[in-house]
C-alpha cells in the first residue's frame, strides 16, 4: 500500500510530495519553490531512484537536467542545460557510470568538451577542449582514465602553446613548448622521464 507524504512552506504552499511502501520511497518525488514552480521530478521503486527525472532551475521555468534512473544509479541518455537554456552537457550513462560518446558546451553555445568514456567510466581515446570562442585549446589522449599519448595544447591565438605525449598521467619523452609570441620557451622544453625534465 501507497503512503503519500508532503510538506509545506511556511506559507502553505506546497514543498514537497512523495510517495512511500514499506519504508521506502516509491513513485515520482516532486520538489517545489515558494512559488509553486515544480524544480524536481524523479521516479524511485523500492527505495531507489528509477525512472524519470527532471530538474529545473530555482525559478522552475530552465530543465537543467533531464534523464533517467535505474536501481539508484543514472542509465541512458542525458541532457544538461545551462541557466540561459542552452545545452551544457549531453551523453549516455550506464548505471551510474558514463559511457560512449560525450560532448559538453561553454554558455554561449560554443562547443567546450569532446571524447568518450570506457565501459567503466573512465575517459578513453582522442579528447578535444575548445575555448568560448570556438578555437582549439587542446588535442588529449586518454587511457583508462589517465593522460596517455599524444597531448597538444594552444595559444587562444591557434598556435601551439605545448606539445609531447603523456604516460600514465605523466610528461614522458620530448616535449616542446611555445610562448605567446611563438618563440621557444626554453625552460620547459626539453625530454621528460615520469613528469622530471631531464634536459
Amino acid at each position: 500500500m501507497l503512503f503519500r507524504s508532503r510538506s509545506y512552506f511556511a506559507n502553505g504552499s506546497l514543498r514537497e510530495r512523495d510517495f512511500w511502501k514499506d519504508g521506502r520511497r516509491a513513485g515520482t518525488l516532486e520538489r517545489f519553490n515558494a512559488q509553486d514552480k515544480r524544480i524536481q521530478a524523479t521516479g524511485f521503486l523500492n527505495g531507489q531512484r528509477h525512472g524519470e527525472h527532471l530538474r529545473f532551475s530555482a525559478d522552475g521555468l530552465v530543465t537543467i537536467e533531464q534523464g533517467g534512473y535505474f536501481k539508484g544509479g543514472a542509465d541512458g541518455e542525458w541532457v544538461y542545460r545551462h541557466l540561459n537554456g542552452r545545452t551544457a552537457a549531453e551523453g549516455a550513462y550506464s548505471i551510474g557510470r558514463k559511457t560512449g560518446s560525450w560532448m559538453e558546451y561553454h554558455a554561449n553555445g560554443q562547443k567546450r568538451l569532446a571524447g568518450a568514456y570506457d565501459a567503466r567510466g573512465r575517459r578513453t581515446g582522442e579528447w578535444r577542449g575548445f575555448t568560448k570562442r570556438g578555437a582549439r585549446e587542446f588535442v588529449a589522449t586518454f587511457v583508462e582514465g589517465e593522460l596517455d599519448g599524444p597531448y597538444v595544447q594552444f595559444w587562444p591565438s591557434g598556435d601551439k602553446r605545448g606539445e609531447g605525449s603523456y604516460q600514465k598521467g605523466q610528461l614522458h619523452g620530448p616535449w616542446s613548448f611555445w610562448n605567446q609570441d611563438g618563440t621557444v620557451d626554453a625552460v620547459r622544453t626539453g625530454t621528460y622521464r615520469e613528469g622530471t625534465l631531464l634536459r
